[in-house]
């Protein structure tokens, strides 16, 4: 009785599978036309678009004096000949290598030995 219930309900089941698998096929290729017309629409179109983009740069603040030359200059008097041009805009590097380091690993804490 089992059986002959599984087997009716099969074709159901996969009727249902079928239908869903149908609507999705159709759904798929309205929005490839869809994508196809507005391409085609842009592609021949004599109207020629500008789209612009917005970035947001950080602003930085320094509290050392400016003394006429621009901020990110190439030279200067930083150790290494970073972006500082002279540690104006506080993108110079640091003349102690260790400061650095300390920096780096501050939140680290010592390994412990916990053999007793």
């Amino acid at each position: 009785m089992l059986k002959m219930k599984a087997a009716a309900l099969l074709p159901l089941a996969l009727g249902a599978i079928a239908l869903l698998a149908g609507k999705a096929l159709l759904i798929g290729k309205i929005a490839l036309l869809l994508a196809s017309i507005i391409g085609l629409k842009k592609l021949l179109s004599q109207q020629k678009t500008v789209t612009y983009e917005i970035v947001s740069h950080p602003h930085h603040t320094s509290s050392h004096e400016h003394h006429g030359h621009d901020s990110f200059g190439a030279g200067g008097g930083d150790i290494g000949g970073g972006y500082g041009g002279g540690g104006h805009g506080g993108w110079g590097r640091s003349a102690d290598p260790s400061a650095a380091h300390d920096l780096a690993y501050n939140a680290y804490a010592p390994a412990t030995d916990n053999k007793q």
